[in-house]
């Protein structure tokens, strides 16, 4: 098990309608990848205007399979 971390800065007046997107669009992308486990959205303490994705892949070699396109 591997875990994918990446963190966007995303104005607050912005976040809901970014949130609502990244769900729709790239939640339901990485759902049909081959060694996805699951994706978490983090709202930093403190800040929020950072946001982290936390996303469980079964290995290296999975997550690594998808694509820059």
């Amino acid at each position: 098990m591997v875990i994918e971390l990446l963190t966007f800065q995303v104005a607050e007046h912005e976040r809901h309608e970014w949130l609502r997107v990244e769900e729709d669009v790239w939640s339901r992308f990485l759902e049909q990848q081959d060694g996805f486990v699951r994706k978490e959205m983090w709202i930093e303490e403190g800040d929020d205007t950072t946001i982290h994705a936390v996303i469980w892949w079964n290995s290296m070699e999975q997550w690594k399979a998808i694509g820059p396109d």
